[in-house]
């Protein structure tokens, strides 16, 4: 009985256990396909695991624009904190000389992976989205920090 208890208080610290989690990690759009419509993500994973640095995506969206309907974009996000269960979620607004933008990102931390991520873009005229949905992204750790 005491062992089944001390097992079940353990799990949950055994699945967001911080540390070994650090390190570069590379993703892409789940679904999305590749060429024109592939989604690249990178990122670093730090401070055992409890933070997400230096991430930005690499797309192309689609934009009210009829001399640039399609442009291709880097766009970075400011540090995300990862919580005890391994999720993470970041609204960034910001309004830049008259742009309004709104990017979202999302995911859980897993092992050396992420799963579960998703992503909303806007910035201006210019949006990315599967059919209204939000871009399904994936990732896993390729480096480990030294």
């Amino acid at each position: 009985m005491v062992l089944a208890l001390a097992l079940t208080l353990a799990l949950p610290l055994a699945v967001a256990a911080p540390g070994g989690q650090d390190g570069r990690y590379e993703g892409e759009g789940v679904g999305t396909g590749g060429g024109a419509n592939a989604v690249t993500i990178k990122f670093r994973v730090a401070d055992d695991g409890r933070k997400i640095k230096d991430w930005r995506v690499l797309m192309f969206v689609i934009c009210i624009n009829p001399i640039l309907p399609v442009q291709y974009t880097k766009q970075p996000m400011p540090t995300m904190k990862v919580d005890d269960d391994g999720r993470f979620r970041k609204v960034h607004r910001f309004d830049e000389d008259g742009v309004r933008a709104r990017i979202e990102v999302s995911g859980r931390l897993v092992g050396k992976r992420v799963k579960g991520g998703r992503l909303r873009y806007r910035v201006g005229a210019c949006e990315r989205a599967d059919e209204g949905e939000p871009v399904r992204w994936k990732a896993k750790r390729v480096t480990r920090n030294r």
